[in-house]
């Protein structure tokens, strides 16, 4: 090494010189602030998430429909002649995925609330006559005879049906339209916000992507696409896996109630099909259908319908959307299952879609380390060399 006059080496002198001319409050410091400048960011971190606490649900669910519809996005932008970051092109395009999204959603529910429109006038009716007992029920061994005494006592006279509503507790009754209220409430705000961001992600979308692709880059080297390619296929896997289940639980529903001899089957077979994307609704469907189907005299047919109705959903949701999910994401019907269980007790409806591509980047990430673990055990150079 080449050395300046009293034995002091050249390379010493340059540094000496290099740290001199830095200004004061960067000298010596800087590799220390490089090393814990992210302690600095946390406490605002922190603070941003915590102001929008309420809107994260809105805002991932704008980012798992964008992830959805962005090759249908990218394709529509290039029928009308724009780039994908054209403001037009992400307003009218989420205005199309809106009413896609939302119109089933209103359909199904405005299909219930019509129906419910229908059981108050029945009620009211069966009040001015008194509510015959259905021949099943009387027809049941052993205790036809009473159960038959008991209904005429309670429900078989005029005025029978209010007298019972008002034995009910007005308390309970108050609690229950109170969770509606909440319900309708909350999932408004969610739908407008999602709504609101999936325009910016449409508009930013491009950007969005390549920063996050270059910070992943940067932190994870080659592996970084592969788990982001991992992460798109898991999602898109899912949401055609429920669209799957709609299509096959509203047909086979809807056969079912044909079957049966439910009015409009059609109609109640689409109401199945829609509302059993969401955990339990298809369920209560195909619950409340059976249960009119009864009291109209029909118990037996409806107990065998309600039962088929049941499994078909059942199949769907735990062994026809998992095994679609699954042949994607490289998961078998097990983790899917666990997946989308787990996720939806953690984190709610939004849990059922992240739950596989959490399980699905585990299990790449373990399937890495077993066939050669070597990029997973970095050296202590390579430790150095990251936080300097």
């Amino acid at each position: 090494m080449r050395r300046w006059p009293g034995s002091v080496p050249r390379a010493a002198v340059a540094r000496f010189v290099r740290r001199s001319e830095a200004p004061w409050p960067l000298r010596r410091r800087a590799p220390s602030r490089a090393r814990y400048g992210w302690l600095w960011a946390l406490p605002f971190a922190l603070l941003a998430l915590w102001i929008l606490r309420h809107f994260i649900e809105p805002i991932a669910w704008a980012v798992i429909v964008a992830i959805v519809t962005w090759p249908l996005y990218r394709l529509f932008a290039r029928r009308i002649g724009a780039t994908t970051s054209s403001g037009l092109a992400a307003l009218a395009f989420t205005a199309l995925v809106a009413v896609f999204v939302f119109a089933p959603m209103v359909f199904a529910f405005g299909a219930l609330f019509a129906e419910a429109g229908r059981l108050v006038a029945w009620l009211q009716t069966l009040d001015h006559t008194g509510v015959a007992i259905p021949r099943w029920l009387e027809a049941l061994p052993l205790v036809g005879d009473t159960v038959r005494e008991r209904w005429g006592a309670v429900l078989g006279s005029p005025g029978a049906v209010s007298a019972w509503l008002k034995q009910a507790e007005s308390s309970a009754l108050l609690v229950w339209a109170q969770a509606l209220g909440r319900f309708m409430e909350r999932h408004l705000f969610i739908g407008f916000f999602m709504v609101f961001a999936l325009f910016f992600a449409y508009r930013d979308g491009e950007t969005l992507a390549d920063v996050l692709g270059g910070v992943l880059a940067e932190r994870l080297d080659s592996r970084a696409p592969r788990y982001l390619t991992l992460a798109v296929r898991a999602i898109r896997a899912t949401v055609g896996g429920m669209v799957v289940l709609a299509l096959f639980g509203g047909v086979a529903t809807g056969l079912i109630y044909a079957a049966a001899g439910v009015p409009r089957p059609a109609v109640w077979g689409a109401v199945t099909g829609i509302l059993a994307m969401l955990p339990f609704f298809g369920y209560a469907v195909v619950a409340g259908v059976c249960t009119g189907l009864a009291a109209h005299g029909a118990g037996w047919i409806a107990i065998v319908a309600g039962l088929a109705g049941s499994v078909v959903i059942f199949a769907g949701d735990k062994f026809l959307r998992p095994l679609l999910v699954g042949g994607a994401v490289k998961l078998n019907l097990f983790w899917v299952l666990v997946g989308s269980i787990g996720g939806f007790q953690v984190l709610g409806l939004i849990g059922v879609f992240m739950g596989p591509v959490v399980l699905a980047l585990c299990g790449e990430m373990w399937r890495e380390w077993t066939r050669d673990p070597a990029p997973l055990r970095r050296s202590d150079s390579d430790r150095r060399g990251t936080f300097r």
